[in-house]
C-alpha cells in the first residue's frame, strides 16, 4: 500500500478519512496539526503556525517539508502512513514524489455556510477555536472555507491532484475516496 497525504478545507473530512484508513486498512496516521504546532513552538523563526497571519507561509514552508517527508516514509517504511493537514496547496507540493504517495485535497466548494456553522456545532470534537463565537462569525468563517474550498478544487485540476468534494453526500463521497485510496495503492 502506498501512503496517503490528505489536505483540505476545516471540517472537510480529512480526519475521518485518516481514520478509515487506520481501522479499515492497518494505516498508521501522522495528524498534521500535530506537526505544525511542534514546529512553529520549537521553531518559530521558521514562520509554520496555526494564526490565519502564519496560513500562507506556513503552508510554503510545510508543504516542501511534507513532499519529503513523504518520500522518507515511502523509502523508510513497510507500514503504510496517512498523514492529513490543512497547511498545504497543491503548488507546495513540488518535492513530493506523487507516484510513491497517494494525494488527496478536501473541500466543500458547494455547501451552504449555515448548515456546515450547524452541523460543526453539533457535530465536532476535539479542538473547537474555528467554531467559536457568534452564529455571524462562525458563518463567516465558513463562507471564507467555501470560497477557499472553490479555489482547492482549481488548484487540484491545475496540478494534477484529486479532489474530493463533502459539499454534499459527505459519508458517500468518504467511501469513494478511501476505495480509489487503497485500489490505487494496491496496483503501486
Amino acid at each position: 500500500m502506498r501512503n496517503c497525504l490528505v489536505a483540505g478545507i476545516t471540517h472537510s473530512g480529512k480526519t475521518i478519512f485518516s481514520k478509515r484508513l487506520v481501522e479499515g486498512y492497518g494505516y498508521s496516521r501522522i495528524p498534521g496539526d500535530a506537526l505544525v504546532l511542534a514546529f512553529h513552538e520549537s521553531f518559530p523563526e521558521l514562520g509554520i503556525g496555526h494564526d490565519r497571519e502564519l496560513y500562507e507561509p506556513a503552508c510554503q514552508q510545510f508543504g516542501r517539508f511534507l513532499g519529503r517527508l513523504m518520500n522518507a516514509l515511502a523509502w523508510e517504511s513497510a507500514m503504510p502512513y496517512v498523514l492529513d493537514t490543512f497547511h498545504v496547496w497543491p503548488a507546495d507540493l513540488q518535492d513530493l514524489d506523487a507516484a510513491r504517495s497517494a494525494v488527496l485535497f478536501f473541500g466543500y466548494p458547494e455547501a451552504d455556510p449555515g448548515e456546515k456553522t450547524s452541523h460543526a456545532r453539533r457535530y465536532c470534537r476535539g479542538y473547537t477555536g474555528w467554531i467559536a463565537g457568534s452564529e455571524e462569525e462562525v458563518r463567516a468563517r465558513f463562507h471564507l472555507f467555501v470560497q477557499m474550498s472553490r479555489d482547492l478544487r482549481e488548484e487540484c485540476l491545475k496540478h494534477g491532484f484529486r479532489f474530493v468534494d463533502t459539499s454534499h453526500a459527505f459519508s458517500d463521497a468518504l467511501s469513494e475516496a478511501v476505495r480509489l485510496t487503497v485500489e490505487q495503492g494496491s496496483e503501486a
